[in-house]
């Protein structure tokens, strides 16, 4: 697989607290620090953004989903017999 180039720049400011908990849980991975923020900022923004898809299409479909759940179920006749079989003893 090739490698991106990585050529863009994130600055953020934080505070005291949130550096020494970023290089704490960094070096308990044994990554720089600047690896283990990357890698999890893309891991979070790929979960919010696969979250949004699936509210995007369920609002998209809310219509036919709704539709299709208040029909009658289709009856199912290897159910029904199986239900209403006797149970059997092993013993």
């Amino acid at each position: 697989m090739a490698t991106a180039e990585r050529a863009q720049r994130l600055n953020a400011r934080l505070t005291q607290q949130e550096d020494r908990l970023l290089r704490e849980a960094a070096a308990e991975l044994g990554k720089p620090v600047s690896r283990f923020v990357i890698e999890a900022g893309v891991e979070h923004a790929r979960e919010v953004l696969a979250d949004a898809q699936v509210l995007r299409v369920a609002d998209h479909a809310a219509a036919e989903f709704e539709a299709w759940i208040d029909r009658p179920a289709a009856p199912l006749p290897a159910a029904r017999r199986l239900a209403e079989a006797e149970p059997f003893d092993d013993q």
